[in-house]
Order: C-alpha cells, then structure tokens, then sequence
C-alpha cells in the first residue's frame, strides 16, 4: 500500500488509443515524489479475468489444450475468462468452468486478485480453486481457441510448468497457489486430527 510520500500523483490521463471493450491505452502525466514529472507514461486497460483450478474428486486437474494467439501456439490452461461488466469473480469462474469444460464444482475458494503488470497495470485476475469437480453438461465450445478438454493427475502439474505449453503466467501462478492453499488445508487438517487426538 502506498503512503503519501511515495505515491505518483496523476497529473493529467489522456486516452491514447481505444478499442472497447477488449483493450484502451491512456496517456499520463505523474509526478514523482521527488519533484520529477513524466508526461507519458502509459497505461493500459484489460478486461479483467478469472482463472479457476477444478479439481475432481480422484485427483485430477480440469484443463485446457488450445491454441492461444499471443504466444503462437498450443498451450495447456485451466479454465478461464473474462468478466462481463459488472460480474461477479467467483460467479464468472463458475460459468466459464461449464462453458468450456461442461464441469461444475462443489465449493470454490478465492486464491486473490492479482494485477498483471506492476507498471502498466494491464488487469486484475482473479484465482480460484475448486473442488469435487463433476461433468453435468457438454461443452458449448464459444470460445475461437476451440480447446480439447484434458483431465490431469494434480501431482503431475508442476512437472509441466514450462514445457508442454504450459506456459502462461495466469495459469503458472493458479498452480503455485492451488499447491499452496491444498498444503494451508491439509495443514489444518492434520492439526484438526492432533487436537482430536489429544482430547
């Protein structure tokens, strides 16, 4: 969290360039806290988005295989998008997991919101992790990417970060904290079992 003595102060903002909804560039000029102004310094305005780690009841990560044009070619993902105007994160995890997977899960957890770009900005994506994840419905298969449906062992994901296309930052850092909240959860439980144990 910033203080007041470290904190940019916005000049003026300025739209660059405009394409809405899908991205905007704004033009600032800040002035730093050390009496140094910067009259460009730009922007940029994403959708926000929601990444979500589904997991079914035998172990295995919900994933994606599909071409993503950004990186020029195949990547493996969880599954994920963009927020409508004014949708709820966990609401948006929720459709985008049975829009492309045809899965639902019984509880989702929030991980964080996390902006993209320190910088830039960019977007915020929001984490989610989901367990007993169970197929109800087939796919609608809307997206451009059009993705094959993969079920993974869980254990075997770090194995893939890196490789295999598995190397979008978005999905990298679900993993990391998908692995992170599981050992929270069974470190509770095992403290659960102990308390048990000694009464």
């Amino acid at each position: 969290m910033s203080t007041p003595d470290t904190a940019w102060r916005v000049l003026d903002r300025s739209l660059a360039f405009d394409a809405a909804p899908r991205l905007k560039v704004w033009r600032e000029s800040v002035a730093l806290p050390d009496g140094r102004q910067v009259d460009d310094y730009y922007q940029v305005a994403l959708p926000d988005f929601v990444v979500l780690v589904a997991v079914t009841p035998d172990d295995r990560a919900v994933m994606l295989k599909g071409y993503k044009h950004g990186v020029r070619q195949e990547c493996l993902t969880f599954p994920g998008g963009l927020l409508e105007p004014g949708e709820d994160p966990e609401e948006a995890a929720r459709r985008e997991l049975v829009e492309e997977t045809g899965f639902v899960c019984e509880d989702i957890a929030s991980l964080g919101a996390f902006v993209v770009n320190g910088n830039q900005r960019c977007a915020t994506g929001h984490v989610f992790y989901g367990s007993g994840a169970r197929l109800i419905a087939a796919r609608s298969n809307t997206d451009l990417e059009a993705a094959t449906r993969l079920l993974l062992p869980f254990g075997q994901l770090p194995d893939h970060v890196g490789f295999d296309g598995f190397n979008l930052m978005p999905h990298a850092l679900a993993l990391g904290l998908a692995v992170m909240h599981r050992a929270r959860c069974q470190a509770r439980e095992a403290e659960l079992a102990h308390a048990s144990a000694m009464d």
